[in-house]
């Protein structure tokens, strides 16, 4: 009978090297013999049998560096490189063997990731021989490694590359180290090396990719779209399922405007990806924003009906996003209940997003009861803590996000959070601290930077103000950017140059003709009128242009305020000649009317054809509503103000308009509700806020109006806002009868 039997990759080898042994054995093998066994071992790539002779050697007391050597090289190549440091820091005591165990040693610890013991290593043969390359070469990626000594890495690199232009690896640490310090002009060079160098192997086609996108960032950074398309076309084709890349074609095809060539780039992603939502989802807004909506929604619905039940939640956690993008408060509650009901073991993340939508629909009530089946503590406090402050309990609201930040101290939100209800609750100091630590951990995950640069603003700090807003190097929307520049404007008190940061929102519809405007009306409120038509007469712009219709009302008001009334009416004139389909036009010869004292003007017919060319234009409305004003038909011109301030919700000019005619009719409920709209429109309206102290004091809510009084001081102090808040301030008087007067 015969016997067979076959025997694993580790079997065969166990028995070759028993038979190494058995044959020593017999033969009396030598350490010479079992030193030339592990080196011919070694040389074709067997290190890890190569330890059998070693460890022998070393067993018998054979203390020879070449042997330690042998043996690091070894246990490197066996995969457990860390294990070699005592071997290998014991042959660098020979000064024959210094070299290569140093250099075996450091490499290996560069391989380990541990990037001290390589930079270690590589100072003591630096030290030895400064110019010895690989010790160069190993230390300038360790410091690349360890995320903090950029600048050194790019020393060793430059080092080597004087020694030796066609060194590789010292070009792509070169520019890895550059890109990380943002120096991305001087890392273009060596991009396509970087890249080259990765995509050689198939392990490190990620990495390759990475540099491959990096090169389109460059060119788009430089403003040469054409060959940022063309490197982009080639990332595609080589590296078609990074998601890095499709991001970076996304970006350039949304910005080129070229909508139709994303979503086909997206459809084919969720093609060859059909588990990766975030390419559906971004299908979806890309086919709702083309005017595609019915399939958009199909799709959306279409996923929830996998077989796959989780696939199924999935989508219905998706469907829900997109809802609440709607503002389908309603839809997105009802997708979010339909996923919970699909897979319950649903995760604290999904638990806490479906929560944040019953908050923003204002069903509280609900919000609490999801709250109480969290088992994430600080979510359960974040949840509570935003309820509160939606029922304007700031004490308990700021109560929960403090409980929360002690056992979740670096969350943003929180953060954030803790500023707003610190800030209603007269805490301004806390506030700035929280909105500080906010915008430290993540700049982008809230408007903390906004609000703190806001609120410098208000203190008068303006250098603080501006370099919170540019916190990081990067403005991240139109919004900062507006608020950049208008920083700059004020610290300047005059006409700037757009900062070279900012350049690339003037590719955004609208941005180029709403800083003008914004930078004519604070000149005109820094300066005077007439420097600010200075300025927009010296932007050269073709003001009979639809989209520049902002920048002409803003022009012809500055006209009329430096009482050159018959230039605003000849523009006004020409306007409505050339574009009489325009509300701005009419809006225009509106405003110019207005001002005029020629008793057959009509500016109403003006601002009434504004209003039927676009309900929705909030210069026609007020220009409606001063009419009604005058004409003392005040509920009219209240409730015209009122849609006015509606059209524009980041302006107050039509609130504060509404406050007047209040006032002057002594109606104080609707008073105060508007000062409420102010304020929480602009929260460092000191005007606002002392007069809503006013208010509470006379209802006898002192506590609030001390605040109130407080912020009125802060931000905007007269002499009767002082008087207020001191009278608020004394230990023992009667607050109410001691207000002062209007």
């Amino acid at each position: 009978m015969t016997l067979s039997f076959s025997l694993s990759g580790t079997a065969r080898w166990r028995v070759s090297v028993l038979a190494v042994l058995i044959g020593c054995v017999h033969l009396g093998c030598g350490s010479a013999d079992l030193l030339d066994q592990a080196k011919s071992l070694q040389a074709t790539g067997r290190f890890e049998q190569s330890l059998v002779p070693l460890r022998t050697l070393l067993a018998e007391g054979v203390n020879d560096p070449e042997v330690d050597l042998l043996y690091g090289k070894a246990l490197q190549g066996s995969g457990v490189p860390m294990m070699s440091i005592w071997v290998l820091r014991r042959a660098m005591e020979d000064p024959e063997w210094f070299e290569p165990a140093g250099l075996l040693l450091a490499s290996g610890a560069l391989r380990a990731k541990e990037y001290n013991l390589a930079i270690e290593i590589s100072d003591r043969l630096i030290e030895e021989d400064p110019d010895d390359l690989n010790a160069l070469m190993i230390r300038a990626m360790a410091r690349v490694g360890t995320r903090r000594l950029y600048e050194e890495a790019i020393e060793d690199a430059n080092r080597v590359l004087e020694i030796d232009p066609d060194a590789v690896k010292a070009e792509v640490a070169r520019t890895i180290a550059l890109l990380a310090l943002n120096r991305v002009e001087e890392a273009s060079a060596g991009l396509i090396v970087a890249e080259e160098y990765y995509a050689s192997d198939e392990l490190n086609q990620l990495e390759a990719s990475h540099f491959c996108a990096a090169q389109v960032s460059f060119f788009r950074e430089k403003g040469d779209s054409e060959e940022a398309g063309e490197v982009l076309l080639r990332c595609l084709d080589r590296y078609p399922e990074s998601e890095e890349i499709i991001g970076q074609a996304l970006e350039y095809y949304d910005e080129e405007q070229q909508f139709d060539r994303s979503i086909e780039i997206l459809e084919k992603a969720m093609e060859e990806n059909p588990e990766v939502s975030d390419y559906r989802v971004g299908l979806v807004l890309r086919l709702d924003a083309s005017g595609r909506v019915e399939e958009a929604k199909a799709l959306m619905v279409e996923a929830t009906e996998s077989d796959n039940p989780a696939e199924a939640a999935a989508a219905f956690f998706d469907l829900a996003g997109y809802r609440l993008s709607a503002e389908d408060f309603e839809g997105a509650i009802e997708a979010y209940e339909e996923a919970f009901e699909i897979a319950p073991g649903f995760s604290s993340t999904r638990l806490f997003s479906f929560a944040d939508a019953l908050i923003v629909a204002g069903r509280l009530d609900r919000a609490l009861e999801v709250a109480d089946q969290m088992e994430v503590r600080p979510h359960r406090e974040l949840v509570q803590g935003r309820v509160a402050y939606e029922r304007e309990d700031y004490t308990d609201a700021l109560d929960h996000f403090s409980e929360g930040l002690l056992l979740w101290p670096d969350n943003a939100v929180a953060r954030y959070l803790a500023a707003k209800a610190a800030f209603q609750l007269g805490d301004v100091d806390r506030a700035i601290e929280e909105y500080r630590y906010a915008v430290r951990l993540d700049a982008e995950a809230t408007d903390a930077r906004i609000e703190l640069a806001r609120l410098y603003m208000a203190d008068g700090d303006l250098n603080v103000a501006l370099q919170v807003i540019r916190h990081g190097g990067e403005t991240p929307d139109v919004q900062s950017a507006l608020l950049d520049l208008e920083i700059v404007t004020r610290l300047a008190r005059r006409s700037v140059s757009m900062p070279r940061h900012l350049f690339k929102f003037n590719q955004i519809p609208g941005f180029t003709q709403q800083s003008a405007k914004n930078m004519a009306k604070v000149i005109r409120e820094e300066n005077s009128p007439e420097e600010s038509v200075a300025f927009i007469e010296g932007l050269s712009l073709d003001l009979m242009a639809p989209k520049n219709g902002p920048i002409l009302l803003e022009l012809i008001r500055g006209l009329i305020q430096s009482g050159r009334l018959s230039d605003a009416s000849e523009l006004a004139d020409e306007a409505v000649r050339m574009n009489p389909a325009l509300p701005n036009s009419h809006v225009a010869l509106g405003l110019v009317l207005e001002s005029s004292s020629d008793p057959k003007a009509n500016p109403k017919a003006a601002f009434d054809r504004a209003s039927e060319l676009n309900p929705a234009s909030a210069a026609a409305l007020s220009g409606r509503a001063r009419i009604s004003h005058a004409e003392g038909k005040n509920n009219e011109a209240t409730e015209l103000y009122r849609l006015a301030a509606q059209s524009d919700p980041f302006s107050t000019d039509a609130l504060w308009s509404v406050v007047e005619i209040l006032r002057s009719t002594s109606q104080s409920p609707e008073l105060e509700s508007t000062l409420e709209e102010i304020l929480e429109r602009d929260p460092y309206d000191g005007a606002a806020a002392f007069l809503l102290a006013k208010s509470r004091l006379q209802q006898g809510e002192n506590e609030e109006a001390l605040w109130l009084a407080q912020r009125s001081v802060r931000f905007a102090a007269t002499p009767e806002s002082e008087a207020l808040l001191e009278s608020l301030s004394a230990p023992s008087s009667d607050l109410t009868k001691s207000s002062p007067s209007d």
